[in-house]
């Protein structure tokens, strides 16, 4: 609707940054590309990030997290080796696109302020390329190798013992981190020196790796018998790297970690009362910052940014709101 987006254009001419998440060519359709909106506002620095940016052949193709996950090739080095390639069921793609959005908001917004011209620019991102970026030395393996870097489930290549190791109880889980022969022997200590972790086949880092499917069903014959978090603390006190693989009652519930730094909050909620829900994990200790409430409905600071920013009337308001150009969320 054309009074819509003139509303949103007006709302741009005040803005300092805008951030758009729509497929390529979609702001424009709607009158909101940044050559529009930047000729109203030449200071406007504008993120568009996209799943593939403004170019290329595949730039105005529709995409969802895993799609990019698969395209990117992460999830063909997911998984194990005697397994098909796995997807996350994350969408990496989404908080990864989302860290890279806002340093270069933040960067751009800064080179603008620092500028002799004090002119924005437009950031296209590409989702897909960030995920590529994140498997680099993946993609470095490959161009110095000329091989496909394999699967290779919880191992490490170079390191064994390295993996996941299963404990007592159901779907309870440690993982056991060896990079040298001085942590193979603290462990061994740790199980109480087992004859068979004396085995010549174990003694050195070679020779753990020539036969570590023997190494690793021994392993997790001595884990599976006590639980995940007293191996964990045994090998801890050790000098051994351990950490249980937590779910997320663990985490919520009994990470000492967490409970100590007051990572989750009691955030009041407009249709639930309180709720609990993870805090903001950026560590300032001069504005530290809490969450102050949750359970907005879409649209409900329509009103507040329209009549406190724009400066409408209640009688202009009402009339954007009758014709279909704003909606107003319910609490």
């Amino acid at each position: 609707m054309a009074e819509g987006a003139e509303l949103a254009r007006r709302i741009v001419d005040r803005s300092d940054g805008v951030i758009a998440n729509y497929s390529t060519g979609v702001l424009e359709k709607l009158g909101l590309g940044f050559e529009v909106l930047s000729r109203r506002n030449p200071r406007l620095v504008m993120l568009e990030s996209s799943g593939y940016g403004g170019s290329g052949p595949f730039a105005r193709y529709v995409t969802w997290g895993p799609n990019i996950e698969a395209l990117s090739g992460l999830a063909s080095l997911s998984g194990r080796p005697e397994r098909d390639c796995t997807i996350s069921h994350f969408a990496y793609p989404d908080p990864l696109s989302a860290l890279h959005g806002l340093f270069v908001l933040m960067a751009a917004l800064l080179h603008r302020d620092r500028s002799r011209t004090k002119e924005g620019q437009r950031i296209l991102l590409s989702q897909f390329e960030t995920m590529v970026a994140a498997i680099g030395p993946l993609m470095l393996e490959y161009a110095a190798t000329d091989r496909e870097p394999p699967r290779i489930g919880n191992r490490e290549p170079g390191r064994a013992p390295w993996g996941c190791f299963p404990c007592r109880g159901e779907d309870r889980w440690c993982v056991l981190a060896i990079e040298s022969d001085d942590d193979w022997n603290r462990f061994r200590r740790v199980m109480g020196s087992p004859e068979w972790a004396s085995d010549p086949r174990f003694a050195t880092m070679a020779s753990r790796l020539e036969h570590v499917d023997e190494l690793e069903s021994a392993i997790a014959r001595w884990t599976a018998g006590r639980s995940d978090y007293e191996v964990m603390e045994s090998c801890q006190r050790a000098g051994v790297a351990a950490g249980v693989v937590q779910n997320a009652q663990d985490l919520l519930c009994h990470d000492p970690q967490l409970a100590s730094r007051g990572f989750f909050e009691e955030i009041p909620h407009f249709r639930k009362g309180r709720v609990i829900a993870s805090g903001i994990p950026l560590g300032l200790t001069g504005t530290p910052g809490r969450t102050t409430h949750a359970g907005s409905a879409v649209g409900q600071d329509n009103e507040a940014v329209l009549r406190e920013i724009l400066g409408l009337s209640e009688a202009e308001l009402a009339r954007f709101v009758e014709m279909g150009a704003v909606e107003m969320g319910a609490v």
